[in-house]
């Protein structure tokens, strides 16, 4: 959209850019549960109500905070998703210098807000583990089972500011349309260089802001192509792509008796005057032949070839495709080809020689789909 960044590159470092190969949107989804838990002497406490989350780790038992957070999977959520990103805002509890923790994915789902406590979340979090700063005092229980660390949160300022961590991998795979993170500060290392110190505290640890704040909560924002649909509407209609009576799936413009999704579909244009692009019915070596074009570019559409001996009967599935996948015949005798290696091709069905009646009736059917 001839954008470009301006600004100052530190040294020894690189930037990575993407350039999408179609317009992104951004879609979000606001935590519905989180909670701070905390180990020691509170580690039967509650800590759904909480406005700010503390994750620390400090060496004592008493001193031990994680959060976590519930956020359901942003609509979209195909191969197709660009980035999806786990959004929070976060500041260190004390000073200026960054802190870090460790953004984990956990699949289990179930944990309710006001009442899971540390001491009840066993199978996610160490119980009764000793005072100390060496890795053996982390507190994680569940590494790659059921707990999987996705990436860190830096934060480098007491005051509260949006930071992100890529989750795409993570969200992509959540069968039930939710995702769940643990936020843990951890102990990186046994010894420290170069003074040879032993065990690691950070200086500080991350506030971050609760969804019972009211706002600035956790989030997720995806960035997921436009609709191929939207897309289309907004090539040929511009500032009208938003009327249905002009750019509607069953609207016909140019009034050539071919609505719109015909048109996307078959290859045709919504405002030129044509009908060549529809199915062509012939008769080959005894049997019918039904043609068409499908533009494969267009991944939001079901195509269903459907036949029938009797107007008055009922309609079968002969062969489908979905989102341009090949098509599968799903009755015996019958077979398709695609032809072209274009985004625009040509489909040809070809029907099983009748048996019993010496009609047959094709139909093409298109559905649009949701993204």
């Amino acid at each position: 959209q001839g954008m470009f960044f301006t600004g100052n590159i530190p040294a020894q470092s690189v930037r990575l850019i993407t350039l999408p190969a179609r317009t992104l949107i951004t879609t979000t989804r606001n935590a519905t549960a989180d909670t701070a838990l905390s180990d020691g002497g509170s580690k039967n406490a509650a800590g759904g109500a909480a406005t700010q989350m503390t994750v620390r780790a400090d060496g004592t038992a008493d001193g031990r905070r994680v959060s976590l957070i519930k956020i359901p999977v942003p609509p979209g959520n195909t191969a197709d998703t660009h980035s999806i990103f786990l959004e929070l805002n976060a500041a260190t509890l004390s000073g200026a210098i960054p802190v870090q923790a460790h953004v984990y994915g956990i699949t289990d789902n179930t944990w309710p807000e006001h009442v899971l406590t540390w001491g009840s979340a066993g199978k996610l979090l160490k119980q009764n583990n000793p005072n100390g700063s060496s890795i053996q005092h982390n507190i994680v229980a569940a590494q790659g089972t059921s707990a999987f660390m996705l990436g860190q949160l830096v934060v480098d300022s007491p005051i509260p500011s949006s930071h992100r961590i890529d989750v795409t991998a993570f969200v992509r795979a959540r069968p039930d349309g939710m995702a769940s993170f643990l936020i843990a500060q951890e102990h990186r290392w046994d010894t420290a260089q170069p003074g040879l110190t032993s065990g690691d505290i950070q200086q500080a640890g991350i506030t971050i802001t609760a969804r019972e704040a009211g706002q600035n909560g956790p989030r997720l924002v995806a960035l997921t192509p436009q609709p191929p649909w939207n897309v289309w509407q907004k090539t040929h209609f511009n500032t009208g792509a938003d009327d249905s009576a002009i750019a509607g799936t069953g609207a016909d413009p140019d009034r050539d008796g071919v609505v719109n999704l015909l048109e996307y579909s078959l290859g045709g244009h919504p405002l030129t005057t044509q009908a060549d692009c529809l199915p062509v019915l012939q008769s080959s070596n005894g049997r019918l032949e039904f043609s068409f074009r499908r533009d494969i570019g267009h991944r939001d559409l079901r195509h269903t070839i459907q036949v029938t001996d009797d107007l008055d009967g009922n309609w079968q599935d002969a062969a489908v495709s979905v989102r341009s996948g090949p098509f599968t015949p799903t009755l015996e005798g019958f077979s398709v080809s695609e032809e072209s290696s274009n985004p625009l091709r040509r489909v040809t069905f070809f029907e099983a020689p009748p048996t019993v009646n010496l009609r047959r009736f094709i139909r093409l059917k298109i559905e649009l789909l949701d993204q």
